[in-house]
């Protein structure tokens, strides 16, 4: 009857720290990275992009996290016959969820953000800087491989308006990445 109370008692308290990884107070520090492709609408615009997101959160509550993320990214860009290549960096506040855990160790998460940025971009030896901004939502699993650290896989969509162009880019993506929870 000992070692059964002594093991329940052990279970709960594992059981606890299993899912305080997403609790009030914590910071989560991290950072994915992401392949899209995109076709613009109004124009037959094929965009190929790059981009590593590293990003700083706080815990304002259990399983809801705010925070600010930095966006770096490469993009190459073909209409016709003419490439070009660009550069963009952006920051963006973000909010993240993290709801229905499927087992000890993973729970899934929704993400959405809004960042302004700028882009500078190279083409035939011509060099030019525009701004832009855009949101982002995104989900996937969170496996947290140890108490501190997930890897996570999200699927995302990002729309960017960007300054004095007439439509929307939206494209869908993959990204992966790593959180730690301290």
């Amino acid at each position: 009857m000992k070692k059964l109370i002594t093991f329940t008692t052990c279970f709960f308290l594992v059981s606890s720290f299993a899912f305080a990884q997403t609790e009030t107070g914590r910071l989560m520090i991290g950072g994915d990275a992401q392949f899209a492709s995109a076709k613009t609408s109004e124009f037959d615009i094929k965009t190929t992009t790059l981009a590593f997101n590293p990003n700083v959160g706080y815990f304002f509550i259990d399983n809801l996290a705010g925070g600010i993320r930095v966006e770096i990214g490469s993009t190459k860009v073909k209409f016709n016959e003419f490439e070009a290549t660009s550069t963009s960096t952006s920051i963006s506040p973000f909010i993240r969820y993290y709801f229905l855990p499927l087992s000890d160790n993973i729970k899934l998460f929704g993400d959405a953000s809004y960042g302004f940025g700028s882009t500078k971009e190279e083409s035939e030896g011509d060099e030019e800087k525009t701004d832009y901004n855009g949101f982002t939502i995104s989900a996937g699993p969170a496996i947290f491989l140890t108490d501190n650290t997930a890897l996570e896989i999200k699927a995302f969509y990002n729309s960017t308006k960007i300054k004095d162009i007439d439509g929307r880019t939206n494209m869908f993506g993959l990204g992966v990445g790593f959180q730690i929870h301290l």
